[in-house]
Parts: C-alpha cells; sequence; structure tokens
C-alpha cells in the first residue's frame, strides 16, 4: 500500500507539484456527495518531468515548476 497525503480544496487549486500532469506518484480523487473533496497524492515519488528532477525535495507541497500542466482529472 502506497501512503498518500490528503490536500484539500485550497491546495489542489494551486499550481503545486501534486496537480500537475507529470506528477510521478500514485494519485486518488476522493469524492463526497458528488463533490470533490481532496486530492490524495503519494509521498516523494520518481518525478515524471526534468523540472521536478532539479527539485531535491520532490514534495506534492513544492511550487510547481515552468513545465506546469494541470492534471486532466482535476476541475
Amino acid at each position: 500500500m502506497v501512503r498518500k497525503t490528503p490536500m484539500p480544496e485550497f491546495q489542489w487549486r494551486q499550481e503545486l507539484c501534486a496537480t500537475c500532469e507529470y506528477w510521478g506518484g500514485e494519485r486518488e480523487l476522493d469524492f463526497r456527495n458528488a463533490r470533490l473533496m481532496y486530492l490524495q497524492a503519494q509521498i516523494y515519488p520518481q518525478p515524471l518531468c526534468a523540472g521536478a528532477r532539479m527539485n531535491t525535495s520532490q514534495s506534492p507541497f513544492n511550487r510547481a515548476c515552468p513545465a506546469y500542466k494541470r492534471w486532466y482529472k482535476l476541475p
């Protein structure tokens, strides 16, 4: 089982690494009453883009790099 960190709406509305199409970790969306409540993202995955590889901490909460592309599953 992969440990994931829940991110509330005010966080996944920002351009953070975990909300990027190129995020290398596992993610899942947590819906309650047909509303997206949380994005759960794996902590410290292998990055899929060069911008993330240059960032040493590789946390879901890092500000995204210039290559940021919003994850298509997010509203």
